[in-house]
């Protein structure tokens, strides 16, 4: 707990007190603060457990899929909206929530039915056959 008061304190006199050879303030605290986050969730039990719950586990599990998808999903719901002329507020609660909705389930269904197979012949593509591995040596 020392150690984020530290780092809060040391942001803000470095943010508000202009300081020629403090650095980028920013980056100084992504390098303090994220391994203070992983170390944290490794040994605080309550944070650890949280961490072990299901719900978001399998959110870990889908977080590159959902990383790759929301862009094209968020496009996607644009053009819509434009086509269609719906006049969508994405201000609004239901616009977000069906957002995320779509996202997540779009990105569940790709990575329990395409993810693996798309793997796959990426690693086949680039894996060299035994003929070819045995030329090249001398």
């Amino acid at each position: 707990m020392a150690a984020y008061c530290f780092l809060l304190i040391a942001y803000l006199v470095l943010r508000f007190k202009s300081l020629e050879y403090a650095g980028n303030v920013m980056m100084t605290m992504i390098l303090g603060f994220g391994p203070m986050m992983i170390l944290s969730v490794i040994f605080i039990p309550w944070l650890n457990a949280i961490i072990k719950n299901p719900v978001f586990r399998f959110l870990g599990n889908i977080s590159w899929e959902v990383y790759l998808l929301h862009f094209p999903v968020q496009c996607a719901i644009r053009i819509v909206d434009v086509y269609m002329n719906l006049n969508l507020n994405y201000s609004s609660r239901w616009v977000w929530g069906g957002y995320v909705a779509v996202t997540l389930t779009i990105s569940m269904l790709y990575r329990y039915f395409l993810a693996k197979k798309t793997e796959n012949y990426i690693i086949d593509f680039f894996k060299k056959d035994k003929k070819e591995s045995e030329v090249l040596r001398y």
